[in-house]
C-alpha cells in the first residue's frame, strides 16, 4: 500500500471521529471471541509511511490520551527520506515522520532492522504499509507480537499495492483485514477482523483517492475495537475466511465473488499502452488508477512522411530503430453507437477515411518490427483536435484521446501529434 505517488491526484484523507463508525458494520470477529480479553497497557512499537497509516497513528495517539488505560506509550519507526526532484538534491520524507512529530511522538529512522533494538520497552508492534519485514527477533521481543492493517479482503490481493488492483481488477466490493505479523512473510499472518463478506461497494468510477477515503476511516477503527477487545492477547482467536479459496500462488481460485489476485508493486511499465489487450474501458480504467499511459509508435519511413513528432526528422533507414514516444494525456469512452447515432444526423464529419498508426508493442530490445499493432483513428468531429481510435482488442467503445504529449514536446491536441505518424486509408 506505499504506491501512490503513481496517483494523478494525493489521496485527501477523510478523517472521522471513531464514535461515527459502527463496528458492527464495520468488521466481524471470530464467533468463537464471546467476550473481550484483558490485555497490559500497550507499548507500541508503531511502523508506518503513508496516509493509510498515518489515520491509524492518530488513532492510537487519540487512544492513548483517552480516559482508558490500554496504549501507554508510541515510539514511531518511518524509513529516511528519499533523494527526489532535479539533481536528486531535495529529499522527501515519509509523511507519517512530520504527523509523528507534530503528536509529539519519538521518531526513529530506520532503512533495516538489521543490529537495531530498541533501548526502551514494547510488547506490540504494529505495521501498516511499512514495507520491511519486521524481523522475528523482534517480533518475539514484543510479548504480543505484531498486528498489521491491509486494505482488502485477504487473502485476496496480498502485497504492497492493493488499492491500485482493487480498481485495475474492476473489484465490485473491497474491504479491511486485521491479522498479525507473519515472520517470514508479507501478508500472510493470522486474520482476526475482517469486514463481513461481501464487503465495502466500491463506487462505478471510483479514483484512487475515493478508495483510499472510503477504507482508511474504517481501518483505523478496526485496529482500535480490536485492540481493546484484546484479539491480541493469546490465545489468538482467527476469523473463518468468508470465501474458501487455495492460498497456493500457483492455484488461486476461489470460490467469492473472483478469484484471488495479488497486488504486486506497480512500475513505469503498467502505463504501457497494451493495444492486443486492453479494450477501450480498460485503457480508461489504468488511465484513471495509474494516470497517463505511454506507448511507442513507428516513425513512417518516405514515402509516407519524412517528418516524425515535433519536426523531428525521420531515418527512415531503419524502421525498427525509427519510434517515437508517446502519453495519452486524456483519455474517455465514447460508445460505439454514440458515434453512429451522431453520423446519421451528420453532426460529424464522414469518417470513412480513417488513418492508421503503428504502435509497438513491446518495449526497449522487445521492440521488433513484427510485434506492431496496426490501431485505427479517425478525428472525433468535437473540434478540439481530438481522436477516436479503434483498440484492436475488441468491445463495443472507441478511445477518445483527446491530448497527447511527443516525447521531448509540449502537449498538443492529438490529431497534431498523430497526423505526421499516420498512413492513410488504416483498416475499420
Amino acid at each position: 500500500m506505499s504506491q501512490l505517488f503513481l496517483s494523478r491526484t494525493k489521496p485527501s484523507v477523510l478523517r472521522l471521529p471513531l464514535s461515527l463508525l459502527s463496528p458492527r458494520t464495520a468488521f466481524s470477529f471470530s464467533t468463537t471471541c464471546s467476550r473481550h480479553k484483558i490485555s497490559d497497557p500497550l507499548r507500541i512499537l508503531f511502523c508506518g509511511s503513508d496516509e493509510f497509516s498515518i489515520a491509524a497513528l492518530e488513532a492510537l495517539h487519540r487512544e492513548h490520551l483517552s480516559s482508558h488505560s490500554l496504549v501507554e506509550s508510541i515510539d514511531v519507526v518511518v524509513r529516511p527520506g528519499k533523494p527526489t526532484g532535479r539533481g536528486m538534491k531535495t529529499i522527501r520524507q515519509v509523511p507519517l515522520k512530520s504527523t509523528a512529530q507534530q503528536l509529539g511522538l519519538p521518531v526513529h529512522e530506520l532503512n533495516t532492522f538489521t543490529g537495531w533494538t530498541p533501548s526502551f520497552e514494547i510488547n506490540l508492534i504494529v505495521a501498516v504499509s511499512f514495507g520491511l519485514l519486521v524481523p522475528p527477533r523482534l517480533l518475539r521481543l514484543a510479548k504480543y507480537g505484531g498486528l498489521n492493517l491491509h486494505p482488502s479482503l485477504l487473502p485476496d490481493l496480498r502485497g504492497p499495492a492493493p488499492l491500485h488492483h482493487t480498481l485495475l481488477l474492476n473489484r465490485r466490493h473491497t474491504g479491511i483485514t486485521l491479522q498479525t505479523l507473519h515472520e517470514s512473510k508479507f501478508d500472510h499472518g493470522t486474520i482476526l477482523a475482517q469486514t463481513p463478506a461481501p464487503g465495502l461497494p466500491v463506487p462505478p468510477d471510483a479514483d484512487l483517492p475515493t478508495l483510499h477515503n472510503l477504507v482508511t476511516p474504517p481501518a483505523a477503527e478496526m485496529l482500535i475495537q480490536g485492540l481493546r477487545r484484546g484479539l491480541h492477547v493469546p490465545p489468538l482467536q482467527p476469523v473463518r475466511r468468508q470465501a474458501r479459496g487455495n492460498e497456493d500462488e500457483d492455484e488461486d481460485e476461489g470460490e467469492g465473488e473472483q478469484k484471488y489476485a495479488h497486488a504486486p508493486k506497480l512500475t513505469k511499465d503498467d502505463r504501457r499502452v497494451r493495444w492486443r489487450h486492453w479494450t477501450a474501458d480498460e485503457f480508461v480504467r489504468r488511465w484513471r488508477v495509474l494516470g497517463p499511459l505511454w506507448g511507442q509508435v513507428r516513425v513512417p519511413s518516405p514515402p509516407f512522411s519524412g517528418v516524425g513528432v515535433a519536426g523531428q526528422k525521420s531515418s527512415g533507414s531503419s524502421r525498427s530503430s525509427s519510434s517515437r514516444r508517446l502519453i495519452l494525456e486524456n483519455v474517455s469512452v465514447v460508445p460505439f453507437a454514440e458515434v453512429d447515432k451522431l453520423n446519421e444526423s451528420a453532426a460529424t464529419p464522414d469518417t470513412d477515411g480513417k488513418r492508421v498508426v503503428a504502435w509497438v508493442e513491446g518495449n526497449g530490445k522487445d521492440a521488433v518490427p513484427d510485434s506492431d499493432t496496426q490501431v485505427a483513428y479517425f478525428d472525433s468531429g468535437a473540434g478540439d483536435g481530438s481522436v477516436l481510435m479503434v483498440p484492436p482488442r475488441g468491445g463495443d467503445a472507441y478511445l477518445r484521446v483527446a491530448k497527447i504529449k511527443a516525447e521531448g514536446d509540449k502537449s498538443k491536441p492529438a490529431t497534431r501529434v498523430l497526423l505526421p505518424l499516420s498512413t492513410e486509408e488504416g483498416p475499420a
